[in-house]
């Protein structure tokens, strides 16, 4: 098995040093200060820097199942006439991002929203696009999926939530926070890049378009 690249202590562990903490931590389970604070924040700031970016390593597609029945002009949703389907929102998902045709091109986009379901307790996708595809955003929790900057920016903004409780420096929280917000677009930039997309393909469907 290779060496693992990082783990969920190690980055607490770097932000523990972005604010100047004088010990390191073996496991966020530790009974200190700084695992306390590291254990509060982690998942709260690996989820907002996943959503800030539609990031290739952090990216899935899946076919989408129906929430209900399908949104007919007789349904008593009240969206019909408006999306012809409600589908179920991925329990995985933090934020979706495309609805593709299973038969288009990657990059032709469809229209949907995301809202909450008639009973208010979970959320729904809707859209007019049978058999829908979603490309969104998952609760990534590998860290050996992250990239270097994703990283680097991750510990940044751990650093800013932790660095008052363990410091009580304000500038140091402040600092922390402009170091993430000016490593995001380096990071975003980079990841951005890993890949070309592919040509158009010669269906049908293009073809019926022409």
């Amino acid at each position: 098995m290779p060496e693992s690249f990082v783990s969920p202590v190690d980055i607490a562990n770097m932000a523990l040093s972005h604010v100047g903490a004088k010990s390191a931590i073996e496991s966020l389970d530790e009974k200190t200060a700084e695992a306390t604070q590291a254990r509060i924040w982690y998942d709260y700031s690996r989820r907002v820097v996943l959503e800030a970016h539609n990031w290739h390593f952090a990216r899935k597609r899946v076919t989408l199942a129906l929430h209900g029945d399908t949104i007919s002009e007789t349904s008593t949703d009240p969206m019909a006439g408006v999306w012809g389907f409600r589908y179920q929102y991925p329990p995985d998902c933090l934020v979706a991002r495309k609805i593709q045709n299973p038969n288009a091109p990657p990059d032709d986009a469809v229209p949907f929203t995301v809202e909450g379901s008639l009973d208010g307790k979970e959320k729904t996708i809707l859209t007019s696009m049978e058999d829908a595809v979603l490309v969104y955003t998952w609760n990534l929790e590998n860290t050996d999926m992250f990239s270097s900057l994703f990283v680097l920016a991750m510990s940044h903004l751990l650093a800013h939530h932790v660095a008052y409780s363990l410091t009580g420096s304000r500038r140091i929280k402040v600092d922390e926070l402009k170091i993430f917000q000016g490593l995001v677009p380096l990071a975003t930039g980079v990841d951005a890049n890993e890949g070309v997309d592919p040509p158009p393909r010669d269906t049908d469907w293009i073809r019926a378009r022409q």
